[in-house]
C-alpha cells in the first residue's frame, strides 16, 4: 500500500515541510495505523513526492523509528520502501538511519534504487544480485559468488532481517526447506 507522507503530515498539522519533534510523532502514529500489507508479509510504500523538506529530527522521529520497529518485527514480516524523495529529504533520512545503524530502500523504478542509511558492502553486493534478477536462491548466490551454501544462506537471511528482501518458501522442494528471496520492488511495481 502506498502512503502519501505529505497528506498524512497535513492531517497531523504539518505539511510539505516536516521538521522537529513536536508534530512528527503524530505523523508516525498515523502511518503505523494505516499499515496493512506489511503485517501479511507485503510491502508498504512511503511516498515523499510532496514533501519539500524533512530535517534530521523529523526523519529520526518518523522514518528511523519506523525502520527500528520494522527491524524488531513489530509490524510483521513485510517490508517498508521509500519513494519520491528529493535530495534534501534523502539527506535527512540517510543521516537519521545512519546514526541508528539502519537502512531502507528508496526506489524510482525497478532498475533505479538505492539504500538510505548504512549497509555492509557484502550485503549490498548480495542485494544487487537479488535486485538484478528479482529473485535469488541461496544455491544460486553460492554459485555466483563462489561461497559456501551456508554463507550464502546467512547473507540472504541478513537481508531478510534488515527487511530489504521478502522470503517465500518453495513447497516443491523435496528435501529440507528452500526459500526464494525476492526483491520488494517486484510486489511494489505489480501493484502500481
Amino acid at each position: 500500500m502506498r502512503h502519501d507522507v505529505a497528506a498524512i503530515a497535513k492531517k497531523a498539522g504539518a505539511g510539505g515541510i516536516i521538521s522537529g519533534r513536536k508534530s512528527t510523532p503524530a505523523i508516525r502514529e498515523r502511518l503505523e495505523a494505516a499499515f496493512q500489507d506489511i503485517r501479511q508479509g507485503g510491502v508498504e510504500i512511503l511516498d515523499f513526492s510532496h514533501v519539500d523538506v524533512l530535517d534530521f529530527s523529523g526523519a529520526d522521529e518518523v522514518v528511523a523509528k519506523l525502520a527500528g520497529r520494522l527491524a524488531e518485527g513489530e509490524y510483521g514480516t513485510g517490508t517498508l520502501v521509500l519513494t519520491g524523495c528529493n535530495e534534501a529529504v534523502r539527506e535527512g533520512i540517510h543521516a537519521a538511519l545512519s546514526t541508528k545503524g539502519s537502512c531502507l530502500m528508496h526506489f524510482e523504478s525497478r532498475k533505479k534504487w538505492s539504500i538510505l542509511g548504512e549497509l555492509e558492502p557484502y550485503l549490498k553486493e548480495t542485494l544487487d544480485l537479488v535486485m538484478r534478477s528479482g529473485t535469488l536462491l541461496a544455491r544460486d548466490l553460492a554459485t555466483e559468488c563462489k561461497l559456501k551454501l551456508n554463507t550464502a544462506s546467512t547473507r540472504l537471511i541478513n537481508l531478510l532481517e534488515r527487511r530489504l528482501v521478502i522470503r517465500k518458501e518453495d513447497p516443491a522442494t523435496k528435501i529440507g526447506r528452500e526459500y526464494t528471496y525476492c526483491s520488494p520492488l517486484t510486489a511494489v511495481l505489480q501493484d502500481a
